[in-house]
């Protein structure tokens, strides 16, 4: 399982189960999370629910046109420094060059534009961004 087992969903809906004396929760995630939802939410699995207030804000002011800038323009973010400085000791605000070599790394890709030629790539970015957009939702407390 992956070191962090946190993803962001929307709630659906929700129902009582009154037989079982539960309530069933249904919420809403990208497809393209799903193997790494699935590994998280095996059935049986405790899990805590917490709400966001307010969705995580952009990087960006544009939309990126690709995968590799929307990584790209997320290294050049002294907020996204900032935090892997925190979380992964990359010395007191990593430059962006830092920032590129560490996510290569982390990856275990040559360049940001072959992460999304790999599922694995992909899962370990997903992750590594969530983990940042959590970091943010609680600095922004």
């Amino acid at each position: 399982m992956s070191d962090t087992a946190a993803f962001q969903a929307t709630i659906h809906g929700f129902r009582t189960i009154p037989s079982r004396g539960v309530l069933q929760v249904t919420i809403e995630a990208p497809i393209e999370e799903h193997a790494r939802i699935a590994e998280i939410a095996q059935h049986g699995a405790w899990v805590a629910v917490a709400r966001l207030e307010k969705k995580p804000e952009q990087t960006t002011p544009a939309k990126p046109k690709s995968f590799a800038q929307a990584v790209g323009a997320m290294c050049a973010s002294a907020e996204f420094q900032s935090f892997l400085a925190q979380h992964y000791m990359l010395g007191a605000g990593p430059k962006e060059d830092e920032t590129i070599k560490f996510v290569r790394k982390h990856c275990g890709v040559q360049s940001r534009a072959d992460i999304p030629g790999s599922s694995d790539a992909v899962a370990k970015w997903n992750d590594l961004a969530a983990r940042f957009d959590i970091w943010r939702h609680n600095a922004n407390r």
